[in-house]
């Protein structure tokens, strides 16, 4: 375990200063600078997402100084305690090298694929420490553990919205345990359903709709098989476990249930009061609430439509799992001929792989086969924990209820890629399908074949090191291989080295000496011009400007300088004939740094 854990440590931190997207890192450090200089998210400047992670990284910057180096390191502190949560989480299910081993290929999916301090990181290190919360309260029945479940909770919404993704899935959870502890009472004879269980069963039908609410713009036979399928199969699992307890008296579950849901509600419900407390005093809380809740639809809307993964590409899902049950059920091979082929097998397969950045074949199917795995694993899980088959002879109670925890926090946490699914984004809750894939695999009491499993292990955690990490996967749409990486010699870069560094060092004492201290545009999606210049925006919107706000700042005699960002997706709707003249005409100075136009005058 000691091992496994310095080793994906010591990995991480070798590639945690590697590439950016410029825009990632330009607005998180926008943010933490605006709160290290006294403002308030959302009341004094836009903020991308619900706040928390502005003031938490503006305090970094307060404590380690205003330099990109400072949000790599703290966001690499979350992973190290995340990582030691993930491992105690697979110890729990199996001996130590096996949780190791898990471990491993969970880190190697996660940080290191994109070290930028991005919030989606924190949700799923909140998570993966909230369940190891929730694992250790099945241990000891201490509620304080889903008290400090529910902070972490509290914490991740506080971060980003998504953060209740993780939230319902501990929710559901606790139902689950519910229902494993009225079992072992004795229940009286009704001729109706309880008050519980028809609460239950309206309550399980508000989950499910509000998942196809969400969805319901972008309804299609994709977004079902990917979310709204496997959701509702949770749903089902609680559903059929409910049927035996229908006629139990409803006054001790509701009891029971809320004494588990309370101290966890309690605890989601503490740091969102305290994150509160300033708006509060500000009023601002109708401007907060607003800002992070009333402009989500439109936020969401203004999505350039992605769809998911093809279905298609659960086939290859499907030989993964196919390939795990081998190993749990078949004792194949017996020889060790057969098994040196198999290690040979492995061997090709991966140096095959490893020659596909720069192409989309091979990789494609294999990232898609990955990607797919989640709801197929949702479906085999629940399928499983309602059948509850005499040959899983490893699926006692508790590991009934860690089996759930895992395949609920895979489902949810997944949703993370709604609406927005580039590649990257299916890292971000990468290790919760791993650790229910872990989880159906620990169903036996023996292994018929390790040897299949440890090679299934191997495979994608050199598929995610040799293609995957030597690949642009969180800039490009393909495992496009890296160019050369060299430091950017700006003051605020600290040891970040990223791809094309000549730009920003030739574009930015440009934009220094031509503002002469005074107030700059940047637009549209361009907030590392800020930071890196440390020139303050002429605007509070640090991401960029709707073209119909921009009119007004070209003719301000105030603005010197302007820049624009060529390779925006709105970057076409932002040159009108009417700001082309404007610029003719106020900024009569132009220069071009491949992706940026520098006007000033």
């Amino acid at each position: 375990m000691a091992l496994a854990y310095t080793a994906s440590a010591w990995y991480t931190w070798t590639h945690l200063f590697e590439g950016w997207v410029a825009q990632d890192d330009g607005a998180l450090a926008m943010g933490a600078l605006h709160v290290f200089q006294g403002q308030l998210p959302h009341r004094d400047f836009a903020d991308n997402y619900t706040g928390g992670l502005s003031l938490l990284l503006g305090l970094c910057f307060r404590m380690g100084g205003v330099n990109l180096d400072v949000l790599r390191l703290c966001v690499f502190v979350f992973f190290l305690l995340w990582l030691a949560a993930i491992l105690y989480v697979a110890r729990r299910m199996a001996p130590a090298p096996a949780a190791g081993a898990v471990g491993v290929l969970a880190a190697v999916w996660s940080l290191v694929q994109y070290p930028a301090a991005m919030p989606s990181w924190f949700n799923l290190f909140f998570a993966g420490m909230g369940s190891a919360a929730v694992m250790r309260y099945l241990e000891v029945r201490h509620r304080r553990w889903l008290a400090a479940a529910g902070i972490l909770g509290g914490l991740s919404i506080l971060i980003k919205v998504i953060g209740f993704y993780y939230v319902a899935a501990v929710l559901l959870f606790l139902i689950f345990h519910e229902q494993q502890e009225a079992a072992q009472e004795a229940r009286s004879v009704r001729r109706f359903p309880s008050f519980y269980s028809c609460f239950l069963a309206i309550g399980l039908a508000a989950f499910v709709g509000a998942i196809l609410r969400l969805m319901w713009s972008r309804l299609d036979a994709m977004h079902l098989i990917d979310y709204i399928i496997p959701a509702a199969f949770l749903a089902a699992v609680i559903l059929r476990q409910e049927w035996p307890l229908r006629d139990a008296a409803p006054a001790p579950r509701l009891q029971r249930f809320f004494g588990l849901a309370a101290p966890f509600l309690a605890g989601v419900a503490l740091p969102i009061a305290i994150f509160l407390v300033p708006y509060a005093r500000a009023h601002a809380l109708r401007l907060l609430f607003h800002n992070v809740f009333g402009s989500l639809p439109s936020r969401l809307g203004s999505y350039t439509r992605l769809d998911p993964v093809d279905p298609i590409y659960m086939f290859g899902s499907l030989a993964i799992v196919l390939l795990l049950a081998l190993g749990l059920f078949s004792s194949w091979p017996r020889s060790r001929f057969g098994k040196l082929m198999v290690l040979l097998a492995l061997a090709a397969g991966l140096g095959w792989v490893s020659q596909t950045p720069g192409r989309w074949d091979w990789s494609d199917a294999l990232w898609g086969s990955a990607v797919m795995l989640t709801p197929l694993l949702g479906w085999a899980g629940c399928a499983l924990l309602m059948t509850n088959p005499s040959w899983a002879d490893a699926l006692t109670t508790q590991r009934r209820a860690q089996l759930f925890l895992l395949l609920a926090l895979a489902v949810l946490c997944s949703f993370v890629q709604f609406p927005f699914p580039p590649p990257i984004y299916f890292c971000y809750t990468a290790p919760c399908t791993v650790l229910a894939a872990f989880a159906l695999c620990t169903i036996r009491r023996r292994v018929a074949h390790p040897l299949i499993l440890g090679s299934v292990l191997v495979f994608f955690a050199g598929y995610a090191i040799t293609c995957m990490q030597p690949a642009h996967i969180y800039a490009h749409w393909n495992p496009v291989r890296k160019t050369a990486v060299e430091p950017i010699n700006l003051p605020r870069c600290g040891h970040l080295r990223v791809e094309f560094p000549a730009r920003y060092q030739a574009a930015i004492p440009l934009i220094q000496q031509a503002a002469k201290g005074n107030p700059i545009v940047a637009t549209p999606e361009c907030p590392e011009i800020f930071f890196l210049s440390g020139i303050p925006n002429a605007s509070p919107q640090d991401t960029g400007l709707d073209p119909s706000e921009l009119p007004p700042f070209l003719k301000s005699d105030s603005l010197r300088v302007i820049v624009f960002n060529l390779i925006s997706p709105h970057a076409e709707s932002t040159f009108s004939p009417e700001t082309v003249q404007l610029l003719r005409k106020r900024f009569p100075n132009y220069r071009q740094f491949e992706r940026y136009v520098v006007c000033w005058r």
